[in-house]
């Protein structure tokens, strides 16, 4: 019987979003006092996107060719900040919570100058830890996935490295369009200030329309009917592409300034978002306990369930399964291993990695991710035969 694929990354919105979308373009600013409570400070600069505001960082404060520390399971576009800073990666590998920890970086600690720690689909990596081992050199966490998420130590995610950025664009937690930003921890930001007001630009009416086009195309292009016809097969295509290195040009950003105004609203009902995550991630748990085959992340408890991660010996198998049943899951961040060879990784230089990397499934159990997906998803897994 044919099926409609159900995307697993979180492109909803619903019509509250759109409605303080508009009312946002109308308003010169958006309260985001939920957001300085969260994270207990207003030393934030926001950029149209977490990648620019990491690139940011570089520029600023690492001299040309400086090395910096990344582990190869990651976005492309980190790995790209990275080289349009004019500095070079350096691969570091992961354990298995899918981020660095200070034993597979005290391997690596003489050849860096800065370190990008990433909290891996809202694990929390051993920060605390990793800043001794780093000894004064500059830490940069990555929080994409990881807002309110919280360390062994009950450390808030991103309160530990001297910057960190986080993401609220489509497919994030929480999910406001599109737009990122900068926190900063442990310097006078006056001149980074300046630096930051002098590369941004006034949002142009072009830029306004384009984001709010976005908008609606989007989350319509992730419903599971155009999904299963248009994007799906889209996306496949474009996994085929040869990648190429990005080409140098200066930053220069539009913040998108309606779009806080949506993560404001989000805010507003983030504790219920992130309520329904965790269940979420709970229900598919429980499913997976009996099944010794699959393997889950040890402080799993202690992220914020932006997705949840399994370890299995058929992937491929698993994910067509899926699919035919209408649940897309996947190998997030998968395709980077095509990625990294263009940015001198060495095949056998990050073996737990390249081990991790052929087993790696993604679950979705995003709070916007219905309860009739998760209970079909937990049907397969209880009778799928691994």
């Amino acid at each position: 019987m044919f099926q409609l694929i159900n995307p697993r990354i979180n492109y909803k919105l619903k019509v509250g979003d759109y409605l303080h979308l508009f009312r946002s373009f109308f308003r010169k600013t958006s309260d985001l006092s939920i957001l300085y409570q969260l994270l207990e400070t207003k030393n934030l600069l926001f950029f149209d996107n977490a990648r620019t505001g990491l690139r940011f960082v570089l520029e600023n404060k690492l001299p040309p060719d400086s090395k910096v520390g990344i582990q190869p399971l990651t976005c492309p576009t980190v790995i790209e900040a990275i080289y349009l800073a004019n500095c070079k990666p350096v691969f570091v590998d992961i354990d298995s919570n899918f981020a660095i920890s200070p034993e597979t970086l005290l391997m690596k600690i003489e050849k860096i100058d800065a370190l990008i720690l990433t909290h891996t689909f809202g694990i929390p990596a051993q920060v605390e830890k990793i800043k001794e081992v780093l000894n004064g050199k500059i830490l940069i966490e990555d929080c994409a996935h990881a807002f309110l998420t919280f360390t062994e130590k009950k450390n808030r995610t991103g309160s530990i490295g001297d910057y960190s950025i986080f993401s609220f664009g489509f497919g994030k937690f929480p999910n406001a369009i599109r737009g990122g930003f900068l926190k900063i921890n442990n310097e006078d930001t006056v001149e980074f200030n300046k630096k930051y007001h002098s590369i941004i630009k006034k949002n142009s009416l072009k830029f306004n329309v384009l984001n709010f086009i976005n908008a609606l195309i989007l989350p319509a292009l992730n419903s599971p009917i155009l999904y299963t016809f248009i994007t799906h097969k889209l996306k496949k295509n474009q996994s085929k592409k040869t990648y190429l290195l990005p080409v140098y040009s200066p930053i220069s950003t539009f913040i998108p300034f309606a779009n806080l105004g949506v993560l404001s609203f989000q805010l507003k009902k983030i504790k219920i978002s992130l309520s329904n995550q965790i269940n979420n991630g709970n229900r598919l748990i429980s499913a997976i306990k009996n099944k010794k085959e699959i393997e889950v992340s040890s402080t799993i408890n202690n992220s914020n369930y932006f997705m949840l991660p399994i370890l299995i010996t058929n992937p491929n198998d698993f994910i067509k399964t899926c699919e035919t049943k209408g649940i897309e899951v996947g190998q997030h961040f998968v395709k980077t291993r095509h990625v990294i060879n263009h940015y001198g990784y060495i095949s056998g230089e990050c073996p737990k990695y390249e081990l991790l990397i052929q087993k790696l499934v993604t679950l979705p159990i995003h709070y916007n991710y219905s309860k009739k997906n998760i209970d079909k998803l937990t049907k397969i897994i209880s009778q799928y035969n691994f």
